[in-house]
């Protein structure tokens, strides 16, 4: 069924040489982004839409009727719809087949009548890493659909970045984003499974980068020495750190020990801002005296809000000291920022309540949560040239949490 579903959505447009969204393993695609569940939810909900709209299976639908139950999904669960929608674009649309074929501001190739309604163009926008979303017919884009996406935008291309936390959530897709934009990766994390290996493989396979990884323990502070050992040993230069590893922690004031307090504060601020991690590979990048360091803290240091003692003010030092960092580091060419992202999209969030997660889309101006993509193309954004002139900040990426 699963095949069906993405040829409706995206069939190809053998003009452009660009094949069928069937074509792809959309598996490997699940397995690396853990999107499994969501998938398997959408196909039932699309499954039930059929049978209620059609009194038929998806499969025994013709062309315009199987779509009809695409978008007759929405009306069943917007955030599920749109969730199954960015995970296929972002799988197609990041493919080396397509990228190859696909030019910045082209026509996604949709069979005539498949157009998508303008706010769900805006749901998908950040899966169009290599260029902005046209759906104009203008001889001009006409044109430009011959243009190799690979060289009209490579924004982090023969860069080197650090990722630390790499393996899950937002540092992985942080990861991804930074290898699809042409940057080589060191990508950290606690253990290097069998499972982060094939998946770094597959991002230097599909990419042509580098990646690489290294297992670091940042509670043990032996163990960040030698990361920061492994990681010049592996990368004669470093032009971008992101500090995203972290240890997330709830619970009332007068029921939080001082053991936990040190346990979050260790893995929150010391081993990972101004102690160590940062402090070793800050004086790699000073020896070319350029670079981009990116602190991941949390709107839980800006908003106070109840149970967030240890995990808030965790993350209130890091933000604060990245601000006293940059004024140090500037002079060496180093600019550092850091990111304060709302509530995000990850298996914390997919495991809450209904409740309690309308509660906090309700808090958004946006109405929604920040999904992970949101976050890494704030990263994207400071790790670039294009923030050559932005230290020293804190940029919330919350949807509007005033």
């Amino acid at each position: 069924m699963i095949e069906l579903v993405l040829d409706t959505l995206l069939p190809g447009d053998s003009e452009l040489g660009m094949p069928p969204a069937s074509s792809l393993d959309f598996e490997l695609y699940q397995l690396r982004h853990k999107a499994n569940e969501q998938v398997e939810a959408f196909l039932v909900m699309l499954a039930k839409v059929a049978h209620d709209k059609f009194d038929r299976s998806f499969e025994a639908l013709d062309a315009t009727q199987r779509l009809a139950a695409i978008k007759g999904c929405k009306l069943v669960d917007v955030h599920l719809f749109s969730a199954f929608l960015t995970h296929v674009m972002r799988a197609y649309y990041a493919d080396r087949r397509i990228l190859v074929q696909a030019s910045a501001g082209a026509v996604p190739p949709f069979p005539a009548g498949n157009e998508l309604d303008s706010d769900n163009w805006t749901i998908l926008e950040p899966v169009y890493l290599r260029g902005s979303i046209c759906r104009s017919t203008n001889p001009v884009w006409q044109q430009a659909r011959r243009i190799n996406m690979q060289e009209t935008l490579m924004l982090l291309k023969d860069k080197t970045a650090v990722i630390t936390g790499a393996n899950r959530g937002i540092g992985r897709t942080i990861t991804e984003t930074f290898a699809a934009q042409g940057a080589n990766v060191v990508a950290c994390m606690r253990e290097v499974t069998a499972e982060a290996s094939d998946w770094l493989t597959g991002l230097a396979q599909t990419h042509g980068i580098s990646a690489q990884a290294v297992s670091v323990d940042l509670a043990d502070e032996a163990s960040v020495k030698l990361a920061v050992k492994q990681i010049m040993s592996v990368a004669s230069r470093i032009d971008v750190l992101v500090n995203n590893a972290g240890v997330a922690s709830g619970g009332l004031f007068q029921m939080t020990s001082m053991t936990e307090l040190r346990h979050v504060f260790e893995i929150n601020f010391f081993s990972q801002s101004q102690i160590l991690l940062t402090q070793g590979l800050a004086r790699l990048m000073a020896r070319n005296k350029a670079g981009s360091i990116i602190n991941i803290a949390s709107t839980a240091a800006i908003v106070a809000d109840v149970g967030t003692l240890a995990y808030g003010a965790s993350k209130a030092a890091f933000a604060r000291a990245t601000q006293s960092m940059a004024t140090e580091l500037g002079a060496s060419g180093i600019r550092m920022n850091a990111i304060a992202p709302g509530v995000t999209r990850t298996d914390m969030f997919d495991q809450m309540s209904p409740a309690a997660r309308d509660n906090l889309i309700a808090s958004s101006v946006l109405k929604r949560v920040a999904e992970l993509q949101d976050v890494a193309n704030m990263a994207l954004f400071l790790a670039s040239d294009l923030s050559t002139f932005v230290t020293g900040q804190i940029m919330r990426v919350d949807g509007g949490m005033v």
